[in-house]
C-alpha cells in the first residue's frame, strides 16, 4: 500500500525489517508497530543525511515573505537537537532583513529523507504558545510537473501562538495563485491548550482519502468530492516529502509579541508506517446533560471484542458506544481485541459547563442591551413571526436583508455586557442567537468583538478581539444557533477593551438572502442547583417458578427458574407444611406423613419486591398399607337432567385415577367428574360412584335420587357405601 521514493530507508538492515514488517501487515492488513521510515532525534544535532536545512527569507525564491507575509530569515542554527527531541526556536533577532530568524527542514532528495504517496504520516510536537508563532508539520510534493498549488499540499497540522486551542489540517489544491483553493477542518482543545503538552498529529492517506487524527481521534476527513471539482485531487500522482518549521507573523500567524520569544516548537519524533492502528471518532467537546455517540474508526483485522467505559460508569460491547453526559468531563475508553492484536484507545472528553441565560443584547420586545451603529443591509424591527414555533413562539421579531453589493455585510452595535471577553474564549459565556432563513444549510454566521475606539474598517486586526462561528441547520424554521470560539484576532486588543458587538451574516458571500433574527443573548454558568435525576421505572416484581419430584416422602424441590426481569432474585423461601420451612434456591423436604400438601416459594428481588406461588403436592408412604380413597359426591337436578360432582373426593396416600358412575340398570354408565346424566323417567334411583386409586383400591358410594318430570331440585339422602 506504501509507495515510497528510492531514498526511503536509510541502510540494507533497515530495508529488510521494514519490508518483512510492511509484508506482514499487508497479508493480514494489519498495522505494524515498527515504522517504514522514522526519525526519533535521539543523537545530538540534526541529521543531514534525513534533512535539508531550508534559509533564507524566501526572497531567493521569488516569494519574499514565503508567500504569507512571514516575518523571519530561516537559518540552520536554529534547529537542535537535545535529549531526545527536535527544537525549533524562533527569535527576536536581526538576521538580513529579517527582525526574527527560526528554521525550516524538509525530507525531499537526501540519501536518508524520504517521500511518500500513502501511508500514514505522524509526529509527536509540543506547540508553541507565544503570540505570533505559526508552527507546522506538512508536506510537497517533491519536484512536480505543475507549480503549487496544482500539484497539492497536504498540511498534517498547523497551529498559532495566538490561537492556541485550535489546530487546523488543510488541503491545498486548485489554479495557480490567486485562484488557489484549500479546504480543511479545526480541532479545539478545552480546557487546556495544545501547547500544553505533547501531542500527537497524523493523517492516513489511502487511494482518494485523506483523514487527520489527534492524539488518535479522527477529527476530519476528505476525498475529491469535497474539493467542488474532483479533477483537482492530484495528490494520487506525487510523492510527498515532510516539512518541519515555525513561521513568525504572517497571514495566520498575526502579530508578534516580542516579550514571549524565543517561541520553541519540539519534536519527539516523525514516522512513518504503512497502516495506521485503530481511532476513536467522536465528539471530544460536548454539552452536558446530553448523549453523544462514540465509534471505532481505521479499524484492521476480525472477530474483534470491544470494552468502553466512561466517566458516567456506563459500559459497552459494540463497535460504537453511546454515553449519557451529565456535568463530569474525563475519558472514553476503548480496548479492542480482534485478529491484529489487542489496541488500547483513549478520548479525553471536555463537557462543557450548564448555561443559563444571563443577559438581553436583543429580544426584539423592549427588553435589548445593544445600541445600533451601523450595517449594510436593511433590518426591520420588530415585524410579525413569520412562523411561530416551539424554538420560538414570540409574536415580535428582526426582519434583516442582507446588501448582495457587500461581501461582509454586518450589523454592529454598542453594549456594556461584555466587561471580561476572555469568559468568551475559554467557553465559559456563549452568544445564543434565533434564526429563521431560506439560506442554504451550512451558511455561516459570525458574532465578531471589538473596540470601537481603535477598529476602523480599513485598519483591520486592529482593535478586534476574538470572533465566534455558527452554522444554519435548517431551512424555512427557527433554530437556535450557539456560537463558539473560532479565531482569537488581534491580543493587542484586551479582554476588557470590548465595546461592540459585530453580527456577520454569510460573509464571503455575495446575496440579498432574508434573514429573521431574535432573542440574541448572552448565556453564562448556570448556578442554580443541577435538574434531579428522572424517577426510576416502576419495579417489576420477581417471578416465583418451580418444580419437584418425589420419592415417597421424600420431595426435591428446584427454584432456580425464578427470574427477575428488571434485577435479580435475591432470595428464596420455602414453606413445606405447619414447622417446616428454609432458604435455598434448592431444597429437599421430607413429608411427616403421606396425603395432599400445599407448599409455597416465595423469591424476593434486590428491590425488595416478592412473590409466592403455591403448588399442591401429594406424598404417599410406600412402607404402609394403601389406604383406599374417600369417596365424597353430590348432585343437583333440573327436571330428569341432574349434575353429579365428586371434586371432594381423595386419596389419603395418593391420587385418584378413575371415577365411574351407574345411574340406572340397563343403562352403560359413565366415568369422570363432574358429569351430567337425563334419566329415562321420574322416579327414584340408586346412583352409585365408584372410585380406584392408583394402588388399584377401589371405594363405592350409592346414594339415592329422586328425579320428576317437573324443573325442580331433587333432595339428597343419605346413603351409606357399599
Amino acid at each position: 500500500m506504501l509507495r515510497s521514493a528510492t531514498r526511503l530507508l536509510s541502510g540494507t538492515a533497515l530495508l529488510s525489517v521494514s519490508v518483512l514488517a510492511a509484508g506482514a501487515a499487508q497479508a493480514q492488513n494489519c498495522p505494524s508497530a515498527t515504522p517504514v521510515w522514522a526519525d526519533e532525534f535521539s543523537g545530538t544535532a540534526v541529521d543531514q543525511t534525513r534533512w535539508e536545512m531550508i534559509t533564507g527569507d524566501g526572497c531567493a525564491e521569488g516569494i519574499c515573505g514565503w508567500g504569507n507575509n512571514e516575518l523571519q530569515s530561516y537559518r540552520a542554527q536554529n534547529a537542535t537537537v537535545s535529549d531526545g527531541t527536535l527544537k525549533i526556536t524562533a527569535k527576536s533577532e536581526n538576521f538580513g532583513n529579517s527582525a526574527y530568524t527560526s528554521a525550516r527542514m524538509r525530507t525531499a532528495s537526501m540519501t536518508n529523507g524520504g517521500e511518500w504517496t500513502h501511508g500514514r504520516f505522524e509526529a509527536r510536537i509540543k506547540m508553541p504558545d507565544a503570540p505570533g508563532m505559526w508552527p507546522a508539520f506538512w508536506m510537497l510534493p517533491t519536484n512536480p510537473d505543475l507549480p503549487w498549488p496544482q500539484s497539492g499540499e497536504i498540511d498534517i497540522v498547523e497551529s498559532t501562538g495566538r490561537n492556541p486551542e485550535t489546530i487546523y489540517g488543510t488541503l491545498h489544491y486548485g489554479q495557480p495563485w490567486p485562484d488557489n483553493q484549500f479546504t480543511g477542518n479545526p480541532m479545539r482543545k478545552m480546557p487546556d491548550t495544545w501547547a500544553d503538552g505533547f501531542h500527537t498529529y497524523a493523517v492516513e492517506w489511502t487511494p482518494n482519502e485523506i483523514k487527520w487524527f489527534a492524539d488518535d481521534v479522527l477529527y476530519s476527513t476528505k476525498t475529491p468530492a469535497d474539493l467542488g471539482n474532483p479533477a483537482f485531487w492530484t495528490f494520487e500522482n506525487y510523492a510527498y516529502h515532510f516539512i518541519l518549521n515555525l513561521a513568525v507573523g504572517g497571514s495566520l500567524g498575526g502579530a508578534v509579541d516580542n516579550a514571549a520569544l524565543p517561541g520553541v516548537m519540539e519534536v519527539d519524533y516523525v514516522r512513518v508506517y504503512d497502516y495506521g492502528p485503530p481511532a476513536l471518532s467522536g465528539p471530544h467537546i460536548t454539552k452536558p446533560d446530553e448523549p453523544a455517540t462514540y465509534s471505532i474508526v481505521s479499524e484492521k483485522g476480525s472477530n474483534s471484542t470491544y470494552s468502553w467505559t466512561a466517566p458516567t460508569g456506563e459500559t459497552g460491547t459494540g463497535s460504537s458506544f453511546t454515553v449519557n453526559w451529565e456535568a463530569t468531563s474525563g475519558p472514553v475508553n476503548l480496548t479492542v481485541t480482534n485478529s491484529c492484536g489487542t489496541y488500547n484507545l483513549s478520548m479525553d472528553v471536555h463537557v462543557q459547563p450548564r448555561l443559563a441565560k444571563e443577559s438581553i443584547l436583543e429580544d426584539h420586545e423592549g427588553g435589548g442591551n445593544l445600541t445600533y451603529t451601523a450595517m449594510d443591509g436593511t433590518y426591520e424591527r420588530p415585524v410579525s413571526n413569520p412562523a411561530p414555533d416551539a424554538v420560538n413562539g414570540t409574536s415580535q421579531v428582526g426582519r434583516y436583508t442582507r446588501n448582495g453589493a457587500v461581501q461582509y455585510d454586518f450589523i454592529a452595535g454598542d453594549t456594556s455586557l461584555i466587561p471580561d471577553a476572555a469568559e468568551f474564549v475559554d467557553g465559559n459565556k456563549v452568544f445564543f442567537l434565533d434564526v429563521y432563513t431560506d439560506a442554504p444549510v451550512g451558511t455561516e454566521i459570525l458574532v465578531q468583538l471589538e473596540n470601537n475606539q481603535t477598529a476602523l474598517p480599513s485598519n483591520y486586526p486592529v482593535g478586534r478581539h476574538s470572533k465566534y462561528v455558527a452554522y444554519t441547520e435548517t431551512q424555512s424554521g427557527w433554530q437556535r444557533l450557539a456560537f463558539e470560539l473560532q479565531e482569537r484576532i488581534n491580543l493587542d486588543t484586551g479582554d476588557n477593551d470590548v465595546t461592540s458587538v459585530f453580527l456577520l451574516i454569510a460573509p464571503g458571500t455575495a446575496n440579498n438572502d432574508v434573514y429573521y433574527l431574535d432573542n440574541f443573548d448572552i448565556y453564562g454558568p448556570d448556578t442554580s442547583p443541577p435538574p434531579p435525576p428522572p424517577p426510576p421505572p416502576p419495579n417489576e416484581p420477581p417471578e416465583s417458578k418451580w418444580w419437584y419430584n418425589c420419592d415417597g416422602l421424600t420431595c426435591n424441590f428446584n427454584g432456580e427458574n425464578s427470574l427477575d426481569t428488571d434485577g435479580n432474585v435475591v432470595s428464596h423461601f420455602w414453606s413445606f407444611e405447619p414447622g417446616a420451612s428454609g432458604f435455598g434456591a434448592t431444597k429437599t423436604h421430607t413429608f411427616s406423613g403421606p396425603g395432599t400438601y400445599r407448599p409455597f416459594l416465595t423469591v424476593k428481588d434486590d428491590d425488595g419486591a416478592k412473590t409466592t406461588k403455591r403448588r399442591t403436592v401429594t406424598v404417599s408412604d410406600p412402607n404402609a398399607p394403601n389406604l383406599p380413597p374417600e369417596n365424597k359426591w353430590w348432585s343437583r337436578c333440573d327436571g330428569l337432567t341432574c349434575d353429579f360432582v365428586a371434586k371432594q373426593s381423595f386419596d389419603p396416600d395418593g391420587q385418584i385415577v378413575s371415577y365411574f358412575w351407574k345411574f340406572e340398570s340397563g343403562v352403560p354408565g359413565q366415568y369422570g367428574t363432574p358429569t351430567t346424566y337425563t334419566f329415562s323417567a321420574p322416579g327414584e334411583y340408586r346412583v352409585l360412584l365408584t372410585l380406584k386409586d392408583d394402588d388399584d383400591a377401589k371405594t363405592k358410594k350409592t346414594r339415592t335420587i329422586t328425579v320428576s318430570a317437573a324443573a325442580s331440585d331433587a333432595s339428597i339422602s343419605d346413603a351409606t357405601g357399599e
